[in-house]
């Protein structure tokens, strides 16, 4: 899906998603909203950053943003008080349920026309692509 990720990067594309999300909905925090609803328990830098494939230094860049946004709270855990814990606030949860939507919309407009089952293949070929390109680190 890395391939197709590219695809919302392209001004275009940026354009169309602008258009049609609310004024205060921010798109470009997207990722890491999906990273902080998608781990379970209890979120900290290191594990989105190794869920968005990223480096900590550039998770904890946009995490601040995410928090002066006022879409993410922080707090230190209890276990480990060096350890920050991430969870979404009320209204970061409404963006990323905004944006989702618009994304969803704009999947269809980009699918339009594209047989499902060649959608399917190409989804599966770059999951491939990237896995292969992951374990080249590691060979």
């Amino acid at each position: 899906m890395v391939h197709f990720r590219r695809l919302f990067q392209l001004p275009d594309v940026r354009r169309y998603v602008a258009q049609r999300i609310a004024s205060n909905a921010d798109a470009a925090h997207y990722r890491t909203l999906r990273a902080i609803d998608d781990l379970d328990g209890e979120p900290g830098v290191s594990t989105i950053a190794e869920l968005l494939d990223l480096d900590i230094s550039t998770v904890s860049r946009m995490l601040e943003k995410a928090i002066a946004a006022g879409l993410v709270a922080s707090a230190r855990s209890d276990a480990d008080g060096r350890r920050r814990i991430l969870a979404l606030t009320p209204a970061g949860r409404w963006v990323l349920d905004e944006v989702s939507r618009v994304r969803m919309e704009l999947w269809a407009e980009l699918a339009h026309g594209v047989d499902a089952a060649d959608l399917a293949t190409a989804a599966d070929v770059f999951d491939r692509l990237h896995a292969n390109a992951a374990r080249l680190g590691r060979d």
